[in-house]
């Protein structure tokens, strides 16, 4: 796999072609698990203001549920729209606005298996990085270095965890492994396919500033609809990526994983 045969601009095309031949299941889905997210980031932020510990801690709570719940939900909808418009398919609704509980629980481990390991090479970056700037200040520095390279690595290596536990119904951390062997191999088509998935992320603050100086008022409004649009783009992208990679993917999916 090269940057050739990923062909990470092929797949952004085949994105946006795809979303306008089957708009609506993925803009609502969109819409639906954007206003979730934002639903569970508003309790989790409302409990600031004081009052009842008791009412405080609940919305706490229910804050980080709805917020978690929306972005596994997210994730696993969006992975499996992709697979199937990789397939020719039209993504069903039954499918997105579903929660596929085996699936979800290796998604959510996967994810919390990421986040760990990423805040192992902080949290060990950061004591390399006073231990250096104590006994050798000069080489303070490449302290900060490596955990840049460590962390950018790792997250790149996983740029489809969510793909093959959807598609191979394996276990997160399998996934992984796959990932961390995939990465020294294919170094260059991983950071090619992430650079245009950095693009479409930056796109709706890019829109959302430019409405707002034409505009007063209306940048906030034309960055959550370029949102809304930009995460099955996102989505797509890679599981176009990884079809284009793997093409016995789309067979394997298991829509009850």
């Amino acid at each position: 796999m090269s940057a050739r045969s990923l062909r990470p601009w092929g797949a952004l095309g085949s994105s946006l072609q795809q979303l306008w031949r089957h708009p609506w299941p993925l803009l609502a889905f969109s819409a639906s698990t954007c206003s979730l997210h934002l639903l569970g980031w508003g309790l989790f932020s409302s409990a600031e203001g004081g009052g009842s510990a008791v009412l405080n801690t609940t919305a706490h709570l229910l804050g980080i549920a709805l917020y978690f719940g929306s972005l596994i939900w997210m994730i696993d909808g969006f992975t499996r729209a992709g697979l199937c418009l990789a397939a020719d398919e039209a993504p069903r609704a039954a499918d997105l606005f579903r929660w596929h509980g085996p699936c979800s629980w290796r998604l959510s481990q996967g994810l919390l298996l990421l986040l760990g390991l990423i805040s192992l090479i902080l949290m060990s970056g950061f004591g390399l990085w006073a231990l250096l700037l104590l006994l050798l200040p000069p080489l303070a520095p490449l302290a900060v270095i490596l955990v840049v390279v460590l962390t950018g690595g790792l997250a790149l290596s996983q740029i489809f965890l969510a793909c093959w536990i959807v598609s191979d119904a394996i276990g997160p951390l399998i996934a992984l492994k796959r990932g961390l062997r995939l990465l020294p191999q294919r170094a260059p088509a991983l950071l090619a396919l992430a650079a245009v998935l950095m693009l479409i992320a930056l796109m709706p603050l890019v829109l959302g500033l430019i409405a707002e100086v034409l505009i007063e008022g209306l940048g906030v409004l034309v960055t959550a609809v370029a949102l809304v649009i930009a995460l099955p783009l996102l989505a797509s992208t890679v599981t176009n990526s990884f079809v284009r990679w793997t093409p016995q993917a789309i067979g394997s999916l298991k829509r009850d994983c």
